[in-house]
């Protein structure tokens, strides 16, 4: 007797279960300097209202992300069938790879940014970001020039059939073109999390799957088919690092000005 997908359900259950389990268990019982008392269980406003709002752009985006799926899925098969979900598939699993090394700097960037920016090292943030902007930059773009030399040989390593192969190289070369200005849209949302600046860091999140790519979905595949939705992507990041770098250039001058009325 198997489960089949009813299995696979229960199993994703189970492990999160045991892993709260784990947890209650770690907190409650085992000897650590960190203990579950009664009285912190209901917490202090000020600070749920503060982790709220920083936390809320995690919320916000991955729900984006969520309608995002929907819709791409729609639109794929509307405009290529399955073959068109099936290449998708690939690009998607290509991206998350292409991106790594750019989400790895940033969540190194985040801590050391926020302590440098609360002990006033304003000289440090400024550094700092040149520093992993260079850096995620400059790794995006060699993962870029590998993607695009070596497509049709990334694409036969997830599948032997000609036709999404067709599908998928331009797909790929398509999606990615844009690449090497992710780094700009992550980093940018990164800094203003760091500094606790709730609603730039929202807006900033969502640029690329809510305000640019979802109205682009819905726009260009009616005048570009298939095409148009791949067309969307690069279109997007290059929207989203547009406005992300007028943000963090206007947030730098507003610091200038304040730093000289100080002194």
């Amino acid at each position: 007797m198997t489960w089949d997908f009813a299995g696979a359900a229960w199993s994703t259950t189970i492990s999160y279960l045991a892993s709260f389990l784990y947890t209650v268990y770690f907190f409650a019982f085992k000897q650590n300097s960190l203990k579950v008392i009664r009285k912190y269980l209901f917490g202090n406003w000020k600070i749920i209202k503060e982790i709220f709002s920083i936390g809320s752009v995690t919320f916000a985006r991955q729900g984006t992300i969520s309608a995002l799926a929907v819709l791409l899925n729609n639109y794929l098969f509307s405009f290529g069938g399955e073959v068109a979900i099936s290449a998708y598939g690939i690009v998607s699993k290509v991206m998350m790879f292409v991106n790594v090394p750019a989400l790895g700097i940033t969540q190194g960037y985040v801590p050391i940014l926020g302590y440098n920016h609360g002990a006033k090292l304003f000289d440090r943030v400024n550094k700092l970001t040149a520093l992993a902007m260079k850096y995620a930059t400059g790794l995006a773009m060699i993962l870029f020039v590998v993607v695009m030399i070596f497509t049709p040989q990334i694409v036969s390593i997830f599948t032997t059939d000609n036709a999404l192969i067709d599908v998928t190289i331009p797909a790929i070369r398509y999606t990615f073109l844009a690449t090497p200005l992710i780094a700009i849209s992550l980093l940018g949302s990164a800094y203003f999390q760091a500094i606790g600046k709730a609603l730039p860091t929202m807006l900033l999140a969502l640029l690329k799957q809510g305000i640019f790519l979802i109205p682009l979905i819905l726009i260009l595949p009616r005048f570009f088919d298939l095409n148009g939705i791949w067309w969307a992507f690069p279109l997007s990041d290059i929207g989203a690092a547009f406005v992300t770098l007028v943000y963090l250039y206007y947030n730098r001058k507003r610091r200038s000005k304040f730093l000289k009325m100080q002194y």
